[in-house]
Order: C-alpha cells, then structure tokens, then sequence
C-alpha cells in the first residue's frame, strides 16, 4: 500500500502545479464498500490551532 500511495502521489506531482496561494495540503482516507479511498486537497488557509481550515478546498 505504501507504494501505491507513493506511485499515486508521484504522478500528480508529475501532472499538476500547486498554485503559490496554496499553503497547507490535507491528505484523507475514508473505508468504502470497495475498500479504501484517499484524497489529497489544497488549501489557501492552515491553522496550527484548528482542523477546520481542512474544510477550505481551494
């Protein structure tokens, strides 16, 4: 699992360029049915203090 997620990472590295507004990353991953899904957001805000900034996908 490891290496996929490392793979799964390395190619949107490869694909995509970070906008500079964006100054935190949240990564999650949530069971389904099929088995487990994973997600990478960005966001404009980050807040040491607080988890909600998570909540701001930019």
């Amino acid at each position: 699992m490891k290496m996929r997620i490392h793979d799964w990472l390395t190619a949107i590295d490869s694909k995509e360029t970070v906008p500079s507004e964006i100054t935190a990353f949240n990564i999650g991953i949530f069971e389904q049915d099929e088995g487990y899904s994973i997600y990478l957001t960005g966001s404009e805000e980050y807040d040491a203090d607080g988890d909600d900034w998570a909540c701001d996908v930019d």
